[in-house]
């Protein structure tokens, strides 16, 4: 675990996003209790990876940091509304259903939030350095290939990718709409359209990467390392620290 000190340290070298951008996320997120709080120095709060994850989400998006909350917020509770899947192997055989692993669903089935993706895979990562691919029979240790976020006006989406050298390859798609948005495509006659593109004006896109070295690193300053233009290994125990508990398949 690491201070916040240590995080936006970390979070600065690994996606080159401003110090100042990450503080002042910081900052926003821990007056609405979206980022661990406490007394500062020796007695700072050790951030985990749920602040992790809500501090990522807060600078991914090129929004303005006095509504980071609000971003944050929605974006938590994307709901994964496409997934595009294939087996390993020289075929590529298509899924037809998510995996059931831990971290993308539970163990029944049910597609967790972005959110809790996002914390559990960095919790994951912390513990074993890597993510079960969570199938029968052989296991594959999947990492992040990529991780994008566009985000519109109205709506905000995700996509997260994972991929593997034996050719895993799975492809989800998040997205949160606001009640005004699912009104707004629902409306058969157009009289809500009419009202709504008045009032909005034209779509807002943006859209940040972060690539799976990114997210190895976010994942080495949670496990205590140092990052001094190379990782200085030092890991202490991650489980004396009360982390979240993980549901497992």
């Amino acid at each position: 675990m690491a201070k916040l000190a240590r995080l936006v340290d970390g979070m600065t070298a690994a996606l080159q996003i401003e110090p100042s951008r990450i503080r002042t996320a910081a900052a926003q997120l821990r007056k609405y209790k979206l980022l661990s709080s406490g007394p500062r120095g020796s007695g700072a709060p050790e951030m985990g990876p749920t602040d992790a994850a809500n501090l990522l989400l807060a600078v991914m998006y090129d929004g303005e940091l006095a509504d980071a909350q609000n971003t944050v917020q929605r974006l938590r509770a994307a709901k994964l509304c496409n997934f595009e899947g294939s087996r390993p192997g020289p075929n590529g055989e298509k899924m037809h259903s998510l995996p059931r692993n831990g971290f993308i669903t539970t163990s029944s089935g049910e597609a967790y939030d972005l959110g809790t993706l996002l914390e559990t895979a960095l919790d994951w990562w912390v513990r074993y350095g890597y993510l079960d691919e969570g199938d029968e029979g052989d296991n594959y240790d999947l990492d992040v290939v990529n991780f994008r976020l566009e985000v519109s006006c109205p709506g905000y989406q995700a996509d997260v990718s994972f991929n593997t050298p034996t050719g895993l390859f799975w492809r989800l798609r998040y997205e949160w709409k606001s009640p005004e948005r699912i009104a707004y495509e629902a409306d058969g006659d157009q009289r809500f359209r009419a009202v709504w593109n008045a009032r909005t004006g034209p779509h807002l896109w943006s859209s940040r990467t972060v690539s799976e070295d990114c997210l190895y690193q976010l994942a080495q300053v949670l496990r205590g390392c140092e990052w001094n233009d190379e990782w200085d290994e030092f890991t202490p125990s991650y489980d004396a620290v009360q982390t979240k508990v993980l549901e497992t398949a």
